[in-house]
């Protein structure tokens, strides 16, 4: 007959290796209910109309949704990852570096805000661009804000 303390540690092992398929399907989950379909900038002009200005935010992506800010002076807000963003409810822009110290630089713009769900929304620079590139990027974002 086995023994006791070998019984409990499989049962103990397989309730682990549920909680932990458990929690990645849920995760898993919860992720694709948070993304948002990606359109392209002609869609995004066809919707909104013609813009003061396009800042190209990721080169690599320009035509997408999730690579350019549309800019409407008139309508004050900037479109961002196809999402109207009041210019009156932006705080502060800036950038950062979300790779690890191992890997290419990985610039995100980031756009603070005061909107109730967003207070953070990020859009990518692209890996491997410079951070000059990526302070250029807040610049034109802070001049079109501030216009």
């Amino acid at each position: 007959m086995p023994d006791n303390s070998l019984i409990l540690s499989i049962v103990l092992l397989a309730v682990f290796i549920c909680m932990v398929v458990l929690l990645e399907w849920r995760r898993n989950r919860r992720l694709k209910a948070k993304e948002k379909p990606v359109t392209s900038v002609d869609e995004l002009i066809a919707r909104y109309g013609e813009p003061d200005d396009i800042i190209v935010v990721n080169p690599t992506q320009g035509n997408r949704s999730d690579g350019s800010i549309l800019v409407y002076k008139e309508k004050k807000m900037l479109v961002v990852n196809s999402e109207e963003v009041p210019i009156s409810q932006i705080t502060d822009v800036a950038f950062s570096n979300y790779a690890n110290v191992y890997l290419p630089s990985d610039y995100l713009i980031q756009i603070f805000t005061t909107l109730p769900d967003k207070d953070i929304i990020r859009i990518s620079v692209g890996t491997g661009e410079s951070p000059v590139y990526a302070k250029e990027i807040v610049q034109q974002i802070k001049q079109a804000i501030n216009d």
